[in-house]
């Protein structure tokens, strides 16, 4: 079977939060990237997105259209070898993947968590992300997600120990025992002051703090593991199986959180969750700021694989205006698959 048509589609997206910020970046639109294979008579669509400070939408769409006059017309079966031979960034890689593994689905007539082994469980509790907001104003920002069912976030922060503090607190008090809270401050704390927000942080029942030092900085996470009451999660830090082991065998956190648009494949994410597990690290599924072909990927593969956590950010696609949000049941405090083959419906934009 060979493939009959490749297409690229660069689009670029509003946030509903137009003023959504982390202790890294700020950004009002989001640059998302389709991209379609069609073969047998089916169509796969995978998805990504840019990066304000890594990946610029045009960077992104010139890889990915690199990559589909490289696939275009070629046996479908060499279109991984042909894949694994270009230096792509993640979050290009994994548009790609995404599309093959839609399409081997539609062809197969099944969704992909059944290819991908079959559902370990029936849902997901659905974590969100609420970017860095004035303290006093943090609650009402919660308060729209909270309504729909949410009942687990990651606040970002950064700006501040007393000021994060002070979020998490306002939070606590407003919504009470109810709420899974996950703090990320994307490294941007020293030594000191991180150790000073983790303490502070110990008695509002945080469930963990997320990259909380510089992302090369093993040995300060591995100090503050050590003196931290709250968990620490590891993300920037963690981009391979190699940086897991070194993670663990330094002590340097108690959980990873893995990306699709990190690992830039399904089977990669995989790997290195099994690799967590087998070194003693629990596994958290991050999401980011993406198509919803993006949640339905992170979707269904919480669903099936077991070494991955049952809090999943794979709702971010809801952060973005007008976004087709396809292949996800959203039931107010869980996520599950529609059950669609592939990764669900096709994007009217393609």
């Amino acid at each position: 079977m060979r493939i009959d048509a490749v297409r690229v589609l660069a689009r670029t997206m509003q946030r509903v939060d137009p003023q959504w910020r982390t202790s890294s970046y700020k950004a009002s639109e989001v640059g998302g990237v389709y991209f379609a294979v069609e073969a047998g008579g089916q169509v796969g669509v995978g998805a990504s997105a840019a990066h304000p400070r890594r990946l610029t939408i045009e960077e992104l769409t010139n890889q990915l259209n690199d990559v589909a006059a490289a696939l275009t017309h070629q046996p479908l079966e060499q279109a991984r070898r042909i894949l694994g031979g270009r230096p792509l960034a993640g979050r290009a890689s994994i548009a790609v993947d995404l599309a093959l593994h839609d399409l081997v689905g539609r062809l197969a007539g099944l969704p992909a968590e059944t290819l991908w082994g079959g559902p370990v469980r029936d849902r997901i509790n659905l974590v969100r992300m609420v970017g860095i907001k004035e303290p006093e104003l943090l609650v009402d920002a919660v308060r729209p997600l909270y309504d729909t069912g949410v009942r687990a976030f990651k606040l970002k922060v950064g700006d501040g120990v007393e000021r994060d503090i002070d979020r998490v607190r306002r939070v606590r008090q407003e919504f009470g025992e109810s709420l899974t809270l996950m703090i990320d401050a994307n490294g941007a704390y020293d030594r000191e002051n991180a150790l000073a927000l983790c303490q502070g942080l110990g008695e509002l029942d945080v469930h963990c703090v997320e990259q909380p030092l510089p992302y090369r900085d093993l040995a300060g996470m591995t100090e503050l593991r050590a003196k931290s009451p709250v968990r620490l999660m590891a993300d920037q830090m963690v981009e391979s199986a190699d940086d897991v082991v070194r993670v663990a065998h330094a002590g340097g956190a108690d959980i990873v959180s893995l990306k699709l648009t990190k690992m830039g494949s399904v089977d990669e994410c995989v790997r290195v969750a099994h690799v967590c597990a087998a070194t003693g690290l629990g596994v958290h599924l991050g999401g980011c700021a993406a198509p919803g072909i993006v949640d339905s990927a992170l979707t269904r593969l919480a669903l099936s694989t077991p070494d991955i956590d049952i809090f999943a950010e794979v709702g971010e696609s809801s952060a973005l205006v007008d976004d087709q949000v396809l292949g996800v049941v959203y039931t107010g405090e869980y996520a599950t698959s529609d059950g669609n083959p592939g990764l669900g419906g096709i994007p009217p934009v393609l």
